[in-house]
């Protein structure tokens, strides 16, 4: 089963990052085919993180939703306009929200809001990180209510190092 993983907002902010390879390892070993997409830092296209690098993958995103099993989006709640793409797209859709409603990032204009409730509405699955979170997109996405799972981020624990020697007492 393919499954693509896309990030919101730049691939390369360590949230995206650690989360989507995280995920990505995981269901390799599981048996999947997980490919991931977001922004490389550098600019503001999407692009498919590659062995190599990062391709521009805007004009991509059509064909890789109906190549694809699941699309799993992790994004901030910021509609964006080639997430539209998603609406229309065949695969199973699941929706992750990292944040919503931020005052640092851009907010949604009525336009947006009705994008992102339709964009709702066609999930299959939708997860919050957090059950602040959880209900406050239950409360402003009718779409959502009574749909939000709450799966906090996961970590990998880091390798066990020895402590270096206590310093000496004088």
């Amino acid at each position: 089963m393919k499954v693509l993983l896309l990030a919101g907002a730049s691939y390369a902010d360590a949230t995206y990052h650690a989360v989507l390879s995280g995920l990505a390892e995981f269901l390799s070993v599981a048996g999947y085919r997980p490919l991931i997409a977001g922004r490389p830092a550098h600019d503001r296209l999407l692009a498919l993180k590659v062995p190599k690098g990062s391709v521009d993958a805007t004009h991509l995103l059509p064909q890789l939703a109906r190549e694809t099993d699941v699309i799993h989006l992790h994004f901030s709640g910021t509609f964006r306009p080639w997430m539209a793409a998603l609406v229309g797209a065949g695969a199973r859709l699941i929706l992750t929200f990292q944040d919503y409603a931020h005052p640092e990032l851009p907010a949604n204009d009525p336009a947006r809001r009705k994008s992102l409730e339709r964009l709702a509405a066609k999930a299959s699955a939708v997860t919050a990180v957090s059950k602040s979170l959880a209900a406050a997109l239950e409360r402003d996405l009718p779409a959502l209510a009574g749909r939000v799972s709450v799966v906090p981020n996961g970590w990998r624990p880091l390798p066990l190092v020895p402590l270096p020697p206590a310093p000496r007492p004088y």
